[in-house]
């Protein structure tokens, strides 16, 4: 297992990497790995996302389970969705680094929530930029863009079945609610 001051000595402070050798999730996924192997994914982190140590580190003590994740992998498939919308590359890394949790989530998950802003938007009768349906997701991407529990069908899908009775996901009614708050342009 790996000491504070490997952990220190690749970017993360002192209270950090204390804490982070006491996270379960960490220690039971990284118990039998090297520290070479740990140092080896945090210098991917930095490469794939071109940012400095301490916010790879950062990032890392946020959301431990991300220093696991196919980095190349994640950002190619938010980088497909993010071009769907009109973000840049900037923008989405920012997010991801910001709020690591999003980098595990599904790609067919963002699509729903893309349709749940979409809808939302069109039913407040808003246009929304891609900016600000990237800042309404930060808001509130903890909450479910499935309309119906259990489903992973998006809102779009359940609007076209069953029109009457389709009712929308606690995502989008969230996001009408925040979008409803503001001003119309």
């Amino acid at each position: 297992m790996f000491s504070v001051q490997d952990l220190v000595g690749i970017g993360f402070s002192r209270e950090q990497a204390v804490l982070l050798l006491r996270n379960h999730y960490f220690i039971l996924n990284w118990k039998n790995k090297s520290f070479e192997d740990f140092r080896k994914k945090m210098i991917e982190i930095q490469k794939v996302y071109s940012v400095s140590r301490e916010k790879a580190a950062k990032a890392v003590f946020t959301h431990p389970p991300f220093a696991g994740y196919d980095h190349s992998r994640v950002l190619r498939e938010v980088m497909r969705l993010g071009r769907v919308v009109g973000l840049k590359k900037k923008n989405i890394v920012n997010t991801i680094l910001q709020r690591p949790v999003l980098a595990g989530y599904s790609q067919k998950r963002n699509l729903a929530v893309i349709d749940a802003i979409r809808n939302a938007a069109n039913q407040a009768g808003i246009k929304v930029s891609a900016k600000q349906g990237l800042e309404l997701y930060k808001k509130t991407f903890g909450k479910s863009p499935y309309p119906v529990t259990g489903s992973k069908k998006r809102e779009t899908w359940w609007q076209r079945k069953q029109p009457a009775t389709t009712t929308p996901s606690k995502f989008g009614q969230a996001i009408r609610r925040t979008l409803q708050r503001k001003p119309k342009p």
